[in-house]
């Protein structure tokens, strides 16, 4: 079997200018969709490397141009394909990179989206705006920096249907968005002031490379940071509970499953699959693991 490695097309030249403002994939992370605020600023200070593609994103990086041209030609449009970092007039911290436009008098834009059959239902019927809240905070953001009055959306399901959205402007919130992403690029990327980590795995990987070992002695814990531990070892417990239940039940489930391939009614289905043994070496880095404990205790969320 072949092994790929599914690299962005994205090249460094617009990845550099994508990082000197805010584009329209970091305004839904502003407001903690598909990402947090902690990771555009990470993103912008090189302290993490850019999202690398998945499988399905590469593929759909290299589908989108066909499905713009195959929307064009079904809905009769005329379009030019963009695919390129734009910055507002007057505002080069706002910045978007739309697929495409159309070219047939009318100011609107074009965002191309693919999704697997079973993300359908985030969707709403077609030539209406009920697309997921991220898309239309995305394409928002592009309006208002290209100064467009509505933005369609070819969503590409399952590699088989085509449906088409469409979102009007919306000043009002698209003024919201503006002063969110000014008030972040002020406070975090000027200040060089990171907001809360936010529990991700590229979080973590960051927190091992920034502290990889011990240079001060034991230090006296601040009220703020008694709390953190305090709310974490409750965190622990109530997950140890967690785990220790859904161990049962997964036991319970087993034990009735028996000698079948698995069991379904009512919407549920749960099965017993084969899983083939294997023999393997894991080799990785060292790295310092937190070991917390005290007595678990209520409190207001850390900050």
């Amino acid at each position: 079997m072949l092994a790929y490695v599914y690299q962005s097309a994205v090249d460094h030249a617009q990845l550099e200018k994508r990082r000197s403002g805010v584009t329209a994939t970091d305004i839904p992370k502003l407001f903690g969709m598909h990402g947090s605020p902690w990771k555009v600023y990470a993103e912008k200070r090189g302290l993490i490397a850019p999202e690398e593609a998945t499988e399905q994103m590469w593929w759909a990086s290299r589908l989108q141009e066909k499905i713009a041209e195959g929307y064009a030609e079904l809905y009769h449009r005329k379009i030019e394909w963009l695919d390129r970092t734009f910055e507002k007039d007057g505002e080069p911290l706002f910045l978007a990179t739309p697929d495409f436009r159309h070219t047939d008098g009318l100011c609107e834009g074009g965002e191309v989206k693919t999704s697997l059959w079973g993300e359908r239902e985030w969707w709403g019927a077609e030539d209406t705006d009920e697309v997921p809240p991220r898309v239309i905070l995305q394409v928002q953001w592009q309006m208002l920096v290209m100064g467009w009055a509505t933005v369609i959306v070819p969503a590409f399901f399952g590699g088989a249907r085509l449906t088409k959205y469409r979102v009007d402007a919306d000043p009002e919130l698209q003024g919201e968005l503006a002063e969110q992403a000014r008030r972040f690029w002020k406070d975090h990327i000027e200040a060089g002031v990171p907001p809360p980590l936010d529990g991700s795995l590229d979080a973590k990987r960051y927190l091992r490379r920034r502290y990889p070992n011990a240079t001060e002695e034991l230090r006296e814990a601040t009220a703020g940071e008694v709390e953190i531990c305090r709310q974490f070892v409750e965190a622990r417990e109530e997950a140890k509970k967690a785990d220790a239940k859904e161990e049962k039940l997964r036991q319970m489930l087993t034990e009735r499953i028996g000698f079948a391939k698995g069991i379904s009614a009512d919407g549920y289905t749960a099965r017993l699959s084969d899983v083939k043994g294997s023999t393997y070496t894991v080799t990785r880095e060292s790295y310092r693991a937190l070991r917390v404990n005290g007595p678990p205790m209520t409190g207001p969320e850390p900050r």
